[in-house]
C-alpha cells in the first residue's frame, strides 16, 4: 500500500491511496492487455511509471512514521490529524489555534513551546477529545473549553482509550483540566494546571494511572477520583484549592505520596477504603489529611504544619476500623491528630510538637498508641475512653514527664497519667526511627593567632531506633561560612563516630567567630533539633597579641617575658606565647614577637 501526496495550488494536499494489486485489477477490468488494445498498454504502463516517479511525487509507506507540520503542511491541527496515520508526529508551530480537536489515531501531538503554542476552545466545547490509545500530547497551552467542557477528555465509550501521555502542557480555564473516564494506564506528568472551574484533574472509573509532578492551583478540586483504583499520585504541588486531592466513591488501593499541598479546605480527603497516604507535606489547611467514614487506610511519614487539623479520622457511627498512623510529624496545628467514633487503630512513631492538642480522641476507645512523641503541646492528650498507651513494655515520650529512671533502662519508674488511662511505661528520651545527633563539638583553643590551624572535634551518633545504618554529610562552619564538609558513611544504629576537622586560619580576618556543626537530615528524620550544635566563640588574634586586646604592646611583652624560657609542663608556660607551637617559649618566639611589636587589629 502507498500513500501518494501531490501539492495542490494554494493550500492543501491532494491524496491518492492505491496498491500495485489494485492497479493490475484496473488493467484487467478494462482488458487493456487484449490484442486489440496492445497499443494502449504501453501508454498505461508509462502513465503508471510516471505516477510513481519519486522526482514528481512524494511516496510514503503507510507503516513508516511521518512528521507533519502545522501550518506548513496543513493550516489546522485537525486537518493534520485527519491526514496522519498511527505513529505519526504532528509538530505545531507557535501561534493561537481556535479548534476543537478529535484524535482517533495513536499519534504524537507536539507544540513548539507550551507558552507560545496555544489551542483555544473559545469557551464552547472540549478542546482535545482522545478517541484512540497511545496518544502523546506535549508542549501546548490548552485553554478556554468553557465552564461545562474539558481541556482534554479521554473516555472509553469513544473506543479503546488507554496509555496516553500528557506532559509539559499548560492547561487552564475549563471545567476540567484533564478528564479521564474508563481510561486506564495513562501518564500525566509535569503539567501546569490552573484556574479550572471544577477540577484540575478528574478521574472517573479510571485505573492504574500515574499522575506525577504536576503543578495545580486555583480550582475547587486539585484532583478528584471517583470509582478509580490503583492510581499513583506522586510529586505534585497543589495550592489554593478547596480540596487538594479528593478520593471517594469506592476508589481503593491508590497511593498518594510525596505531594506538597497548601492552602486548602482539605489537603487530602479520603472517603474510600484501603488507600495509602505517605510522605506528603501539607500546610495552611483546615484539614491536612481527612479520612471520612472509611474503615481501612494507611497514613505514614507525612509532615503537617499550621493546619486546623493535621490528621482527622471521622466515623459517622462508632465503628471498628483498622487505620495505621505511623511516623507522621505534626507541628503548630490546632489538633495534630483527632479521632471521632473510631476503634482499633494503631498510632506509632508520630512526632507531635507545639500543637494545641497532641491527640484528641472523641468517643474512640481501644486504640493502641506507643512510641509516639508528645512535645510541648498545650494539651498533650484528650480522651474520654479507654485506650492502650504502651506495647511490649514501652510507651510514649512526654516532654512534661517528671519521673525518674533509677535503673537507666530508658523507661520511667512511674506512670504518666492520661485520664482515664495511664502510660505505664513512659520513655525517657524521644523515639524516632531515624535520628542523627551531634553529641559534642570541641575546639582545640578558644584563642589562636592568625594563620595557625585550629582542630575542631565533632562526635555524632545514630540514635535511630530501627536496625540499619545512615549516610549523611557533616559540615563545620565559622559563623555562616563553611570550613569543611565530610561524608559520614554507614553509621550503624546506636553507634558514635568522632571526626576531626582542621581549620586553617591563614585567610581569616582578625575577630571573634562562632563555630557550628550541622548534620544533614536523613530521610524520614523527625527530630532535627539535634542535627545542629553550636560550640561557642573563638578569637583570631594578631600574632603576638598575647592578652587579646587587639594590639601587640608593652602589656603583651610583660606576659611574654614571664613565660620566656618555659616549656610545656612548666608552671609559667603560656601557650599564647608559644607562637610557633613547638612546646617551648624561646628565642624564635621572641623574634616573632619583636617583628610584630606595635601592630594592632
Amino acid at each position: 500500500m502507498f500513500r501518494v501526496l501531490t501539492r495542490k495550488k494554494g493550500n492543501g494536499i491532494c491524496m491518492f491511496n492505491t496498491s500495485m494489486k489494485n492497479l493490475w485489477a484496473i488493467i484487467n477490468k478494462h482488458n487493456i492487455h487484449s490484442s486489440k488494445n496492445l497499443l494502449i498498454l504501453p501508454l498505461c504502463l508509462s502513465l503508471l511509471l510516471l505516477l510513481f516517479t519519486p522526482n514528481l511525487i512524494n511516496i510514503k509507506p503507510v507503516s513508516a512514521p511521518n512528521i507533519i507540520h502545522v501550518p506548513a503542511d496543513f493550516q489546522t491541527i485537525q486537518e493534520a490529524i485527519d491526514y496522519a496515520t498511527n505513529g505519526d508526529t504532528i509538530e505545531v508551530d507557535a501561534g493561537i489555534y481556535y479548534e476543537h480537536i478529535f484524535i482517533n489515531k495513536s499519534i504524537t501531538l507536539q507544540g513548539a513551546n507550551a507558552t507560545t503554542t496555544i489551542i483555544d476552545g473559545a469557551s464552547n466545547g472540549t478542546i482535545l477529545t482522545l478517541e484512540a490509545s497511545n496518544i502523546y500530547i506535549t508542549g501546548f497551552t490548552i485553554r478556554n473549553a468553557g465552564t461545562t467542557y474539558s481541556a482534554i477528555a479521554s473516555e472509553r465509550d469513544r473506543g479503546t482509550n488507554t496509555r496516553h501521555t500528557i506532559t509539559n502542557n499548560i492547561i487552564m480555564t475549563s471545567q476540567y483540566g484533564i478528564y479521564l473516564a474508563y481510561s486506564n494506564q495513562n501518564t500525566i506528568t509535569n503539567n501546569t494546571i490552573s484556574n479550572n472551574f471544577l477540577s484540575g484533574i478528574y478521574l472517573n472509573s479510571a485505573d492504574r494511572n500515574d499522575i506525577l509532578s504536576n503543578a495545580i492551583t486555583e480550582s475547587p478540586y486539585g484532583m478528584r477520583l471517583l470509582y478509580s483504583t490503583g492510581n499513583t499520585i506522586s510529586g505534585n504541588t497543589i495550592s489554593k484549592t478547596s480540596y487538594g486531592i479528593y478520593i471517594s466513591d469506592l476508589s481503593t488501593d491508590n497511593i498518594v505520596t510525596l505531594n506538597t499541598v497548601s492552602g486548602q479546605t482539605s489537603g487530602i480527603y479520603v472517603s474510600s477504603d484501603n488507600n495509602i497516604v505517605d510522605h506528603n507535606t501539607i500546610t495552611d489547611s483546615a484539614y491536612g489529611i481527612y479520612f471520612f467514614d472509611c474503615t481501612t487506610g494507611t497514613i505514614n511519614y507525612n509532615t503537617l504544619t499550621n493546619n486546623s487539623y493535621g490528621i482527622r479520622i471521622y466515623m459517622l457511627t462508632l465503628t471498628t476500623t483498622s487505620h495505621t498512623i505511623t511516623n507522621n510529624k505534626a507541628i503548630f496545628n490546632d489538633w495534630a491528630i483527632e479521632l471521632t467514633r473510631s476503634i482499633d487503630n494503631t498510632f506509632t512513631g508520630n512526632w507531635l510538637q507545639n500543637n494545641t492538642y497532641g491527640i484528641y480522641l472523641s468517643s474512640s476507645p481501644f486504640n493502641t498508641l506507643y512510641h509516639n512523641n508528645f512535645i510541648q503541646n498545650i494539651m498533650q492528650v484528650y480522651t474520654n475512653a479507654d485506650n492502650y498507651w504502651n506495647m511490649s513494655g514501652e510507651g510514649n515520650y512526654w516532654s512534661d514527664y517528671q519521673g525518674e529512671d533509677s535503673d537507666g533502662n530508658g523507661i520511667g519508674d512511674t506512670s504518666y497519667p492520661i485520664i482515664p488511662c495511664y502510660d505505664y511505661h513512659p520513655l525517657m528520651d524521644t523515639w524516632s526511627e531515624h535520628d542523627i545527633s551531634i553529641e559534642n563539638v570541641t575546639i582545640s583553643t578558644n584563642e589562636t593567632y592568625f594563620g595557625l590551624t585550629v582542630n575542631i572535634t565533632v562526635t555524632v551518633k545514630n540514635k535511630g531506633k530501627i536496625t540499619g545504618s545512615e549516610t549523611f554529610t557533616l559540615t563545620i562552619k565559622y559563623n555562616s561560612t563553611i570550613i569543611e564538609t565530610k561524608q559520614i558513611e554507614n553509621l550503624a544504629a546506636g553507634e558514635t563516630q568522632t571526626i576531626i576537622f582542621g581549620w586553617n586560619t591563614t585567610e581569616i580576618a582578625i575577630g571573634n567567630y562562632t563555630i557550628k556543626a550541622e548534620a544533614s537530615i536523613v530521610p524520614d528524620e523527625h527530630n532535627t533539633d539535634n542535627n545542629f550544635f553550636i560550640d561557642g566563640t573563638i578569637k583570631i588574634k594578631i600574632l603576638g597579641d598575647v592578652n587579646g586586646d587587639g594590639a601587640v604592646d608593652k602589656y603583651d611583652f610583660s606576659d611574654f617575658a614571664a613565660a620566656y624560657g618555659s616549656s610545656v609542663g612548666n608552671p609559667n608556660y603560656n601557650v599564647q606565647c608559644d607562637f610557633d607551637a613547638d612546646g617551648d617559649v624561646d628565642k624564635y618566639d621572641f623574634g616573632t614577637f619583636a617583628g610584630n611589636y606595635g601592630a594592632s587589629a
